[in-house]
């Protein structure tokens, strides 16, 4: 770890914050500290756009974490890259790996659960959508819950059924 803290320090005025973290992770892969390395990197490669980066770096996350917290963060990270670059299919599949986990705080199952549905209306499993927003639709104290109303409601207006939406949305 000192000699981790030492190239740090070296490269803390010439480099950004997210190169120093590239090169600590390529001389150290396999440091006690790759999980929060991996972490930072990949949270800044998303801010920055960089979403298909970023959803490599969390799937490495994934695999390096030891703990269930860090694999969760580790793959709501994956989820939200792979919703951005509409790879609905590995969606689907990482909502399915968060919501079989038991440590997913309540608010990580909504938003699992939300974006999984979302995955499927884009690949036109219109019902199977529904009925997961459906479902979360039930809690409108929630943000996901009261956001899968509002698609639902689109989409029963996409598909021409003006009473069904507004029944949705009221």
């Amino acid at each position: 770890v000192d000699e981790v803290a030492f190239d740090i320090i070296n490269m803390y005025e010439e480099h950004t914050a997210e190169e120093i973290t590239a090169a600590i992770l390529e001389k150290y892969p396999d440091n006690e500290l790759i999980v929060e390395a991996l972490k930072v990197k990949a949270d800044a490669d998303y801010a920055s756009g960089a979403v298909d980066i970023a959803f490599e770096t969390y799937s490495r996350l994934a695999d390096k974490a030891s703990t269930p917290y860090a694999i969760n963060e580790a793959r709501i990270g994956m989820l939200r890259s792979a919703r951005e670059l509409g790879m609905h299919d590995s969606v689907v599949e990482i909502a399915d790996a968060l919501t079989a986990s038991s440590t997913l705080s309540t608010e990580q199952r909504s938003e699992a659960r939300f974006t999984r549905a979302y995955a499927r209306a884009a690949k036109g499993e219109k019902e199977a959508a529904i009925e997961e927003w459906s479902d979360l639709a039930k809690d409108m104290t929630n943000l996901n819950g009261t956001k899968a109303a509002f698609y639902i409601a689109e989409l029963q207006y996409r598909d021409g059924d003006l009473n069904s939406a507004r029944e949705s949305v009221n």
